[in-house]
């Protein structure tokens, strides 16, 4: 019976680090000399740990629209930046600056967002 319970409990350790597991190292995904800038229209925005995400259109010169996900920092440290849930609202048009991913997808890990009314939010990203 103790094998049972002593199992099962790791089992449900194992269960509860999961979340844990998939956090990442900057250097893991983003280059930082892969800087990139680009303007587009907020789709989806996601305030949460262990690093807040959004997602914007951006209209390319031919009239294609390419998709986007940018990293920011975690709720926490973005609040004492200036941050809040509400910072980045549906169909805002953003300016943002960053690293790309290294899998050149159209992923970047945010230094700088300038929002639709001119305000600036820094990210708090630990960019290496």
């Amino acid at each position: 019976m103790r094998t049972k319970v002593a199992l099962l409990m790791g089992g449900l350790s194992l269960a509860a680090a999961a979340p844990g597991l998939a956090h990442h190292a900057f250097s893991a995904v983003f280059d930082a000399t892969k800087k990139v800038a680009v303007t587009g229209t907020v789709t989806k925005f996601e305030w949460m740990n262990p690093h807040i995400w959004f997602y914007f259109d951006v209209k390319e010169t031919n009239g294609t629209v390419t998709s986007w996900q940018c990293e920011a920092g975690p709720p926490n440290s973005l609040i004492r930046q200036g941050w809040n849930r509400n910072s980045l609202k549906i169909g805002e048009v953003v300016s943002v600056e960053g690293s790309g991913a290294k899998d050149g997808s159209n992923t970047c890990s945010v230094s700088s967002v300038k929002a639709s009314d001119g305000r600036r939010l820094f990210s708090g990203q630990a960019q290496q």
